[in-house]
């Protein structure tokens, strides 16, 4: 299993995020198809809460993304997933 640490997605670029977005649903049926745009206007509409969310880094690179809303006192997963090159080792 790879060591990881996991971060608040404040220490990453949106851009980064973005990517790691991307690439852990590359391999599904419909991949991902986002520009940082889109990117910026999807977690806008879903609220995205900063604070709340949070990546698994791996020897520096973000190997998974948990993304939440906070929502009055509920939490809400709205979008997760991690990179194909770093399944099945834990991180879920």
């Amino acid at each position: 299993k790879p060591m990881f640490t996991t971060h608040p997605v404040t220490e990453c670029s949106e851009q980064q995020l973005c990517e790691a977005m991307i690439d852990a649903f590359s391999d599904y049926q419909l991949p991902l198809n986002l520009t940082l745009r889109s990117f910026q206007f999807m977690m806008v509409q879903r609220g995205l809460d900063l604070n709340a969310s949070r990546v698994a880094v791996v020897d520096g690179s973000v190997a998974a993304i948990w993304l939440v809303a906070v929502r009055e006192r509920n939490a809400y997963l709205i979008s997760s997933g991690t990179r194909p090159r770093f399944r099945s080792k834990g991180l879920g």
